[in-house]
């Protein structure tokens, strides 16, 4: 087993509806190169997707505020995702990484909590269901699905979303949850904080991990593919 964890920033938006086909080219890509993981960054084109669990209203429409809705494989209820918002996929081995789903969520949540930690936010999870809070926004979800020892989907996070595109949508089906921005608390630039996440995110990772080599993983800033 190689111990390498690769990411990857994809720099063209992409559109959900290929997104199960993205995962399981880079498992495949991770099953012939005998890699741990790859941590992919990307944008998605305008769509609301809907989790496999819900039980919303949103499951019986096609669209919201003029927006496309799709169902998807991951858990959770409706989310946003679209220009200003940076989506983060752990693509990753936890069978061989001996990591437990509910340990990976933490890691993916304190992970972001951390990359924060010394810009004085009042900073938190899980305030009212998953993810991640700034003073009442909600500024992360998360969603995952775990298949055959590999983990898919992940983590949205809002830079500078376009607020009034939610409107009238109950955010992860609660009525009490307000989204908000990153850039309404601080200004950071995308590609600084992948990198500062991303070096977090490792090390997160290898304390929960009860992989035998854990403390020989490491990040590569690329991966096999250059383009999805």
């Amino acid at each position: 087993m190689d111990n390498l964890i690769y990411s990857k920033i994809l720099s063209e938006p992409v559109d959900y509806s290929s997104i199960e086909n993205l995962f399981n080219r880079f498992i495949h890509n991770l099953k012939t190169n005998n890699n741990l993981g790859c941590l992919i960054f990307l944008e998605h084109k305008e769509v609301f997707t809907v989790g496999k669990f819900s039980k919303s209203k949103y499951l019986n429409l096609d669209k919201m505020n003029g927006i496309r809705i799709i169902n998807s494989s991951r858990g959770g209820d409706i989310t946003y995702h679209g220009p200003g918002q940076l989506v983060f996929y752990p693509i990753l081995s936890i069978k061989d990484l001996v990591i437990k789903p509910r340990d990976l969520v933490d890691v993916i949540l304190d992970s972001l909590i951390k990359t924060f930690k010394n810009h004085n936010l009042k900073i938190k999870k899980n305030v009212i269901g998953p993810g991640v809070w700034i003073q009442n926004h909600k500024v992360a979800s998360i969603g995952l699905k775990f298949d055959r020892g590999f983990s898919k989907h992940g983590m949205s996070v809002n830079f500078d979303i376009d607020l009034k595109k939610l409107e009238g949508v109950l955010a992860c089906g609660e009525k009490d949850i307000d989204i908000g921005n990153l850039n309404e608390f601080i200004k950071i630039e995308k590609n600084f904080f992948i990198n500062k996440y991303s070096e977090i995110f490792i090390n997160e990772l290898i304390k929960k991990s009860n992989y035998s080599k854990k403390n020989e993983i490491s990040l590569s800033a690329d991966s096999f593919e250059s383009e999805p």
